[in-house]
């Protein structure tokens, strides 16, 4: 349960005062203080939940590891998509080839190993076939992903864009005629 904490005007004789109720929920703690406190709704100010007191003394604010946990998930969701973006054929291939694992295992009734025990080498030889084909085809599909939508994370040769030195113009060798100059 979490804890509570509301300005309640009491009356006149008691005048505006802290209370804290613990409940499951702000409706709850409402409830709660219009019971105890005999209240109207009107009579409740800032009603919010307050952070627990430690056993020292120190207050516990269990948002501190919520935030820590959930920066930590966006920076590994940027490094992940990072690494497809810079390396989508490799990851493509590698998921397309562990999927096409998986599921010949499974079509074969097999454990993910099984397959690599010596009566089942028929199987593990046809099964490894059939994955690095699907791997090298998820993997060009990966390549024409990552030149569709991930263009900037390639360096301009594998983009099929001319590189700075072959952007630049030719000049001319030898002596400059009138002619030559005239011409550009």
């Amino acid at each position: 349960m979490a804890l509570y904490k509301a300005d309640v005007w009491l009356g006149s004789n008691s005048g505006r005062q802290t209370v804290s109720v613990s409940a499951n929920t702000i409706a709850g703690a409402k409830e709660q203080i219009r019971t105890i406190y005999q209240v109207s709704d009107t009579a409740i100010w800032n009603l919010h939940e307050a952070p627990r007191e430690r056993a020292g003394g120190g207050v516990s604010d269990d948002g501190g590891d919520a935030s820590f946990w959930g920066g930590a998930a966006l920076v590994g969701l940027m490094i992940v998509a990072w690494v497809v973006a810079s390396f989508t054929p490799q990851v493509f291939g590698a998921v397309g080839g562990s999927a096409t694992w998986w599921v010949l295992c499974r079509l074969q009734g097999k454990s993910f190993d099984d397959l690599l025990l010596p009566p089942n080498r028929r199987a593990l030889l046809i099964t490894m076939a059939l994955t690095t084909a699907a791997g090298v085809a998820a993997s060009l599909v990966g390549r024409q992903v990552q030149l569709d939508h991930f263009r900037d994370a390639l360096p301009a040769a594998q983009q099929g864009r001319p590189s700075a030195r072959e952007d630049q113009p030719q000049v001319p060798q030898g002596p400059r005629t009138k002619a030559a100059a005239k011409q550009e």
